[in-house]
């Protein structure tokens, strides 16, 4: 077995990360995202959804809230055992239903 190059640290990355996305706000004088693509919400939170067919990831979807005042962004999703362990308890919620009924 071969050794690794180097050893990540994760969280450090996804803290980078974060205060890049806040920073990038600030500058652009946004002071809340609504993320609800699946790759823009593991971007901001290090969060992992398992693949889901084509109705369900659209109707139970994970969704991150931004706020440029807060220190972690709040998750919103069916399996929060796929969060980093840095979103604190009280930024985990459960999903929500993203698409409405006509």
């Amino acid at each position: 077995m071969t050794s690794p190059v180097c050893t990540l640290d994760l969280g450090r990355m996804r803290r980078e990360r974060f205060e890049k996305l806040r920073r990038a706000m600030g500058a652009a004088d946004i002071d809340t995202l609504v993320l609800c693509n699946q790759g823009n919400v593991s971007y901001a939170t290090g969060a992992r959804m398992p693949a889901a067919d084509p109705m369900r990831a659209a109707w139970w979807r994970a969704v991150a809230v931004v706020r440029r005042d807060d220190t972690s962004p709040h998750l919103f999703t069916e399996f929060p055992e796929g969060s980093p362990g840095g979103i604190p308890n009280d930024h985990l919620h459960p999903a929500v239903e993203v698409e409405a009924a006509e």
